[in-house]
């Protein structure tokens, strides 16, 4: 969270200032606690400087790993686009490719209305409420429909495409990358 890390650093400032006016006040001032003493408040800035530090490395690393993760997932709905095609193309059963439109809808987290009856109550002409409602969107899901989605061209005999970035061994690479892309 953005606002913590800011306020976290604002108190660390704040910290640094309150040093400063100890230090302003000279040999007048001298704590009974050595916790208190200038020395120690200057070893617990740095402390809590390098934690600050430490966590905008965390953060970064957690960013990019984040930002790798989506770019992978954006290829993979290209890719399956083009699987897609290509099993149409093969001349399988449309219910096969029923079911493999099914999985791009799922990973693609598809918008879906739901229709809600308008009360007995309503105008002359019955309005319909729509509620949009998204399923399936998120990288774990994404992932078991890709998996299902390679088991549903494995177990084509017709699917043989081309190209060898389209073929289930390929696809199971880049299942991998995904879990691996999720781990991260």
């Amino acid at each position: 969270n953005t606002y913590n890390i800011m306020s976290n650093v604002k108190n660390v400032e704040a910290f640094n200032g309150l040093i400063g006016i100890c230090t302003g006040y000279g040999e007048t001032y001298s704590p009974g606690s050595s916790k208190l003493r200038v020395e120690s408040l200057l070893e617990l800035l740095a402390q809590a400087r390098d934690l600050l530090r430490q966590v905008s490395l965390a953060k970064t690393g957690y960013e990019s790993a984040t930002n790798a993760r989506e770019f992978k997932f954006a290829e993979i709905r290209k890719l399956v686009l083009r699987v897609l095609a290509e099993l149409k193309s093969s001349g399988v059963l449309p219910q096969t490719v029923a079911d493999a439109t099914a999985m791009m809808r799922k990973m693609n987290g598809r918008v879906k209305a739901e229709k809600l009856e308008a009360t007995a109550q309503a105008e002359s002409s019955p309005s319909v409420v729509y509620r949009p409602r998204v399923n399936g969107s998120d990288f774990s899901s994404v992932v078991y429909h890709f998996e299902k989605l390679i088991a549903t061209l494995e177990a084509e005999p017709k699917y043989a495409p081309g190209l060898a970035s389209l073929k289930p061994e390929a696809l199971y690479q880049q299942l991998n990358a995904l879990r691996a892309a999720n781990q991260a």
